[in-house]
Order: C-alpha cells, then structure tokens, then sequence
C-alpha cells in the first residue's frame, strides 16, 4: 500500500438535501486504494468503528444524531456485503484520538481498517469528521468532513458510506438509493417511496385508487406507474414536481408494466386491445406510443436490456407464460426459459449478465436468475410462500422482492446469490418494487 500524501487544505462542496443542507468537505487528498473488493463471494474486509468523539458539552440533539450516524453508517457498510463492522464495546480503553492512534491494538482485533469519527455542534448544526485508516500501513485512506442540521444525520451516514464503498471498489454504494412500491391503503393502493432500508418513506400519489407497478427512471427523479384513477388502468409518468403524463394509447383497454428505457427518454409497457396484449415503446415527455410486437399471443411485463439494445417480455406464445428476448425494434424474438410452466416479471441486472424472474414451482413462485446467453437458471427462493417482483438494486449486488412469507405480502432483500434475504419494514401490505437511484 502507496503512503497518502499530507492533508491538503479543505474543499468545500455544498448540496441541498430534504430536511436540511449538507456540507461535504474532503478531510484529505490521499492515493486512492481501490479495487481492493471486487466479487461477492469473497471475504468481508472487517472495519473497526469505536464510538464517535464527542465533547464533553455536546447538546442531546447532536449526541442523538451522533448516535444516528453510527448505527446507520453501521447497517450502510454491513449491507452492501463487503464489510463486517466490529461492535464498539470491543474498543475500550483503545482511545478515539485520530493523532495517536494504537494501530497494533486495533490490527490485534482482525480489523484492516479503522474508522474515527468526531462529532462537533456548530450553532444548531453539527460537524462530522470520518477518518478512515488501514491498520497494517497505519496510513489515513480517507477522510471526509460534513456539516448539516442533526436532522440529516442519516443522510451524512449514507453519503459517507457510499464513499467507503466507491474507495475500496472503484463503484458508488446504493446507501443512497431508493425504493418505490405500491402499498395498500385501506381498499386502495398508493405509490410509495423509501430510502432502501424503509426509512424516508413518502406518499406518491393520494387518489384513493388502484396505483400499481412504479418504476423509477434512471436518474430516479420520475416515476412510471399504472393508475386507475380514471376508471380505466392508463400509465402515466410522474414528474419531480407531481405532474403526470399519460403515456397510455388512447385506444388501449389497459396499460400495465412500465420500465424505462436506460437513457431515461422512454418508456416500454404492454397495452391490450379487443382483449389481445402487446408491447409498446412511447417517448416519456412526448407521448408518441409505437407497437413493437405483432402476435396473437399476450405480450406483457417487458424490460429493458441495460445497453438498450434488447427487451425481455412474457409471452404465452407457446402455450405457456414464458421470458423471451427480441431486439428493442421488437425484431428477432427468442425463447428464454423452458423449465417450468408459468415464468414472469424479467428484471435486467445492472451489467446485462443475468435476468431475475418469477416461477412458478411447486404451487407458488419462487425467484430465479438466469444467463440471457444461455437460459441457464439458478433458484434463489425456496420456501412455502409466493416470492414475486424481483429487482435489482443499482449496483447489481442486491434483489428486491415481495413475499408473502410472514402473512401479508411485504418487502425482502437478499443478496445477488440468493442470501440474506431480510425483511424491509413498512407499515403497509407492500408490492411490485423498484429499485432506483
């Protein structure tokens, strides 16, 4: 490991955030070590992280969101399944002062780095500094410094976690990242968005009706979604600032399962028409709706390939509901999925290599992944319950995915290979999620 150059003087980078301004300052100007994780079955790094300094005249307020920080920096950095994070009860007496740290002690632990973090009030706001070290070279690898309103706290965890992510794997975390999901509402069903952890929740749309199927664009600033708000189910797409669109074809009986295309100017969704279901393909903010297939077969659930260059769809061409692949022309369709009799809701991973889906086994759905080039599948769920509506997280290490595993149909995550599948709360029977940025 190269030694990092001295502390440069700080760089003050300002973003606005809900609930509260940030500032991001970079602690220091050091050799970037990246690469050092790159797969998801390789062995956690361990990172030890002992309580953040406090002084000794620290408001409740800013201990509360010192307190905040920690535990949601903690989940950020377990989550993203590269780190185990040692609990700070093992440090005592080892010391929190970043100029004299013991390294030996903490190497003794099996830590290869050291996260410090202080926290400062400044005038009703706080100032947070991480400093993250490697154990062996007792050099500093990182080091950032923040400031906001302790309402923000978690905000400050999950930007500081990205970054520990991006520094160790050359790509961003998904601390981030969002979740949309319809969720019921009495005899209604609402559109919903979360922080990936089921914090930060918001209500989308309050209609009182039918909202189903939310998608995030890519940039995760619009929503694609079907309403029945109108009577009939039409696709609108909703605007940052709560404007919808109507995308639908003014012909069609019913619009269902939109996706975006992945330079977010379109959107892919099935219409029917006297009964028969196919594919279309309509510009976001222009509504021009174009037909890409032609069978008598229903078409539904399409998904863009991440290059754009291919669709996966349903279709019961055969005889039974199966994945297929055609050009984004709707040109050149192909089978996909022999095995199983009943096969759905294709989801892209971020990279092109795999395609998630729902199928049916045993009297209920499971969740599969299989090779786009090969049609070679791998189950990830195998329980008693119906697992439905896969998707993948940004970064292609996660699969969102509703169960009814507990009951009422609820949230899950599990890891890219099937693991740790965990319960993402809500108070609210939820469905159909999408996974966006």
């Amino acid at each position: 490991m190269r030694r990092s150059s001295p502390i440069l003087p700080l760089l003050a980078v300002a973003i606005c955030c809900a609930g509260g301004r940030i500032a991001a300052q970079n602690a220091g100007s050091q050799d970037q070590i990246t690469g050092v994780i790159s797969a998801p079955g390789l062995t956690r790094m361990v990172l030890a992280m002992p309580a953040f300094r406090l002084s000794p005249i620290t408001p409740e307020a800013t201990r509360n969101a010192a307190a905040e920080i920690q535990s949601t920096l903690t989940t950020d950095l377990e989550f993203s399944g590269y780190f185990d994070v040692l609990p700070p009860e093992r440090f005592s007496g080892f010391g929190d002062d970043p100029s004299k740290v013991p390294f030996r002690q903490w190497a003794s632990t099996g830590a290869v780095a050291l996260l410090l973090g202080t926290v400062t009030p400044e005038s009703g706001t706080l100032m947070f500094q991480g400093m993250l070290f490697d154990t062996q070279s007792e050099q500093l690898i990182l080091g950032k410094r923040y400031r906001g309103e302790p309402s923000v706290a978690r905000i400050i965890a999950h930007r500081l976690a990205d970054e520990i992510v991006l520094h160790f794997t050359g790509r961003m975390g998904i601390a981030q990242t969002h979740i949309a999901v319809e969720g019921r509402v009495g005899k209604a069903k609402e559109i919903f968005t979360m922080d990936y952890d089921g914090q930060g929740l918001r209500q989308m749309t309050r209609n009182g009706s039918l909202n189903l199927s939310p998608a995030f664009s890519p940039d995760g600033k619009k929503i694609a979604f079907v309403s029945y708000s109108s009577g009939s189910p039409r696709l609108y797409v909703m605007d940052p600032d709560g404007k919808l669109t109507d995308v639908c074809p003014k012909e069609a009986e019913l619009c269902a399962a939109p996706a975006w295309s992945p330079d977010g100017k379109s959107v892919v969704f099935s219409a029917a028409s006297a009964g028969n279901s196919e594919i279309y393909v309509s510009d976001a903010v222009e509504p021009r709706p174009r037909r890409l297939t032609h069978d008598p077969a229903s078409d539904t659930s399409p998904a863009y390939a991440p290059d754009g260059r291919q669709i996966a769809f349903t279709s019961d061409r055969a005889g039974s509901p199966q994945i297929y692949v055609m050009d984004a022309s709707g040109s050149n369709p192909r089978r996909l999925t022999y095995q199983g009799r009943y096969n759905d809701q294709a989801a892209w991973s971020p990279d092109g290599a795999l395609i998630a889906y729902a199928g049916w086994t045993e009297n209920k759905f499971d969740i599969f992944v299989a090779d786009p080039a090969t049609g070679t599948a791998k189950r990830l769920t195998d329980d008693l319950s119906f697992n439905e509506h896969p998707d993948w997280s940004p970064d292609g290490r996660h699969i969102a995915f509703t169960s009814n595993r507990l009951g009422l149909y609820q949230l899950f995550t599990m890891d890219a290979d099937g693991g740790r599948q965990l319960r993402v709360k809500t108070s609210f029977e939820a469905s159909s999620p999408s996974w966006g940025r």
